[in-house]
């Protein structure tokens, strides 16, 4: 008798487990990808991007102070109409939070984007972005 309420009880957690598991094609409309065909692109290209940074980016006084080098990698979705969205540091520079802060705001504030594309279907996708600090 044990062995049959465990079993079933094994059998129940099992099939509400499998209940919550989202059917494949919602999966598919709302997933963010990482590897796709056509990447999504800033306008004008990667050079304006980082002449966007460069001129709306904030240099911390304690960066400058403490003459910091070093790269924040900044992680964002795009997506599918080519607004940046879920932005983190995932990777920052350990002696500068004031630098770190800094990335994670220029990276919020970039105009939409023109979004990736699978097999010719706009899809939304991550993008990561190194963001340079140097003040030597």
């Amino acid at each position: 008798m044990k062995y049959f309420i465990l079993v079933t009880l094994f059998v129940f957690n099992l099939q509400s487990y499998f209940s919550q598991v989202p059917d494949s094609t919602s999966l598919n409309d709302n997933s963010i990808e990482a590897i796709v065909e056509n990447p999504a692109e800033y306008p004008g290209g990667n050079n304006a991007m980082y002449q966007f940074i460069s001129n709306n980016l904030s240099l911390p006084e304690s960066g400058i102070q403490k003459k910091i080098s070093g790269k924040c990698y900044v992680r964002f979705v795009v997506e599918k109409n080519g607004e940046i969205s879920n932005v983190t540091l995932l990777k920052g520079i350990n002696d500068c939070v004031e630098c770190n802060e800094s990335a994670l705001q220029v990276v919020k504030s970039l105009p939409k984007m023109k979004p990736a594309k699978n097999e010719g279907k706009i899809v939304r996708s991550y993008y990561v972005l190194p963001i340079a600090f140097n003040f030597e």
